[in-house]
């Protein structure tokens, strides 16, 4: 008898002892399942959402300074304030998220007039 027997009959043992347990309604499956599940990394949502949220803050705080500042000054050193906004603006990106949804919703009920 080799190893993979041995485990075979192992297996069997343990699923003639669950099938003969009490109010057991477990089926052994024959064939693997066709139900597909949806499994969503809520890390990656949230990493990709960062980014996003970030290159836009990033852009449109450096967009600001080369507008107040002037051209010189705010194009050539107005990316380092830009790219502390940016990172910040990444790891709140939930909170400016909720609050760019609250706005449009607000906008929205102001401009319906029943």
């Amino acid at each position: 008898m080799g190893i993979a027997s041995k485990l075979k009959e192992e297996i069997a043992d343990i699923k003639s002892a669950i099938d003969d347990l009490p109010n057991t309604h477990y089926k052994w499956a024959a064939a693997p399942s066709t139900k597909r599940e949806i499994h969503i990394d809520w890390g990656v949502v949230y990493k990709i959402g960062a980014f996003i949220t970030g290159v836009l803050a990033f852009i449109a705080s450096w967009a600001y300074a080369a507008i107040s500042w002037g051209f010189l000054i705010g194009v050539g050193l107005g990316w380092i304030p830009a790219i502390f906004i940016g990172i910040i603006a990444g790891f709140i990106w939930p909170l400016i998220a909720l609050a760019f949804i609250l706005c449009i919703g607000f906008i929205g009920f102001s401009l319906y007039k029943p």
